[in-house]
């Protein structure tokens, strides 16, 4: 992804309830820096760059794209936006890491992975964070050993509490 001893610049792109962890988790690699908060909101992208010390602040991501020292871009913006957004950040040269869903859509998918396929040097990738959890792999295992018998359709509800994060720099 990078070369050694080169910086990596983040833009975090929808500074909303997920954008803290994106940020204090790129704070604590060595070698990455946060260069923008961006969010429609722009009182959100100010209170991100606040807590975590990030230099840009603005409203309109295409901003954070035309920055040529940004090389890497943190959609955590509404599911709709992430195609584009994801594909504007592969057009620019930014690797990108995008939260969950991806796409609402198999054609949304399918723009993201062809604009990955055009720049097969950029790292792309998704947030799928609970595919590891104990619970997910139990019931993993217990499909495979048909355990429930032939699964015909299946819901999964994920309840998350709610809490309040406090932003700290």
């Amino acid at each position: 992804m990078k070369a050694e001893n080169q910086k990596i610049r983040v833009g975090i792109i929808g500074c909303g309830v997920i954008a803290p962890t994106h940020a204090d988790g790129f704070r604590r690699q060595k070698g990455v820096e946060l260069a923008w908060a961006c969010d429609l909101a722009r009182d959100k992208a100010q209170k991100l760059a606040d807590a975590f010390g990030i230099p840009g602040v603005t409203t309109d991501y295409k901003q954070v794209m035309a920055d040529k020292t940004v090389n890497c871009i943190a959609v955590c913006t509404d599911h709709a936006s992430h195609v584009p957004i994801t594909v504007a950040a592969l057009k620019a040269g930014k690797h990108v890491l995008c939260e969950k869903a991806l796409a609402a859509s198999e054609e949304g998918l399918n723009s993201m992975f062809a604009e990955h396929a055009r720049h097969p040097s950029l790292v792309f990738g998704g947030v799928f964070q609970h595919r590891f959890e104990p619970v997910n792999r139990c019931l993993k295992r217990m499909v495979e050993q048909g355990v429930f018998g032939t699964i015909l359709t299946a819901g999964v509800q994920v309840r998350v509490p709610a809490h309040q994060r406090v932003l700290s720099g």
